[in-house]
């Protein structure tokens, strides 16, 4: 004996967890992800099913021996955290694995399907704002810091400056964007300033934008580290060099067509 101290991993007390979960507003499909998640931790454990401090690591190595992938891996850490910090052993939590190479802003890049469920999970979990922040993020390609300057006023003229770090930059708004916004604002009260404000009237804060875009990561089945304004901002930039890509390619095609038009009765030889 170690002397360490255990807890048995009982169907009691993951039923607890799931109801907790399911007070706090937690779809069925979270609470199934979750449970399963929780049963597969329960089958890594020895015959005494008991939880200690070194159990999560011991799993996280497990998991990678097994070469599962690393966004799977984090998912399940994740789950496993969450209940440790709800029996109340935050102590026992272990750090997610990390794509070499990666900064802290992590990721290896938020898809355009996971963004899709993050919208998804935000509108099953009632979260608007949450979902309107998603989406103005990455619709429009703001960073973080930019959005308390996103206004009512350029919502309905569709465009507007804002200060960067380097000066000022002109943003669009997409029309379908802007008037989902706009009809978003009216519902809450919203006529003037910032579009994202806090129930006191408040700009919505670095924190409070984070925190509320992570929480999501469980219900859309998305890595937690991937849930951050920073990694929307990037889907945008990528999505718009994807665009930018194509439509150079098509003009290089058109105007080769163009060429080959023309040489049939412009040619030296004809």
């Amino acid at each position: 004996m170690n002397g360490k101290e255990k807890i048995s991993l009982t169907p009691e007390l993951v039923e607890d967890f799931l109801e907790y979960l399911k007070q706090n507003g937690r779809t069925s499909g979270t609470l199934i992800k979750y449970k399963r998640d929780l049963k597969r931790l329960y089958e890594f454990l020895e015959d005494d099913k008991t939880l200690d401090s070194d159990t999560l690591q011991n799993w996280r190595e497990s998991m990678t021996n097994q070469k599962l992938n690393i966004g799977t891996v984090n998912a399940r850490m994740s789950t496993a955290n969450n209940f440790m910090r709800f029996i109340g052993k935050n102590g026992w939590q272990t750090k997610r694995l990390k794509n070499h190479g990666e900064n802290n802003d992590n990721s290896a890049g938020l898809t355009r399907e996971e963004y899709l469920r993050l919208l998804s999970a935000a509108k099953r979990l009632n979260k608007e704002r949450t979902y309107f922040l998603v989406k103005t993020i990455c619709g429009v390609g703001l960073k973080v810091g930019e959005i308390p300057q996103l206004t009512v006023e350029m919502l309905k003229n569709g465009e507007g400056i804002i200060t960067t770090v380097g000066g000022k930059r002109k943003i669009y708004i997409p029309s379908i964007l802007a008037n989902e916004l706009i009809e978003y604002t009216a519902r809450k009260g919203i006529s003037e300033g910032s579009v994202f404000i806090t129930r006191s009237g408040k700009e919505l804060g670095r924190v409070n934008i984070h925190n509320e875009i992570k929480d999501l990561a469980a219900e859309a089945d998305v890595d937690e580290e991937k849930c951050s304004p920073s990694n929307l901002w990037k889907l945008h930039l990528s999505t718009k060099k994807e665009i930018e890509d194509r439509l150079e390619m098509y003009a290089r095609q058109t105007y080769e067509q163009i060429l080959q038009t023309e040489q049939i009765v412009s040619s030296w030889a004809s």
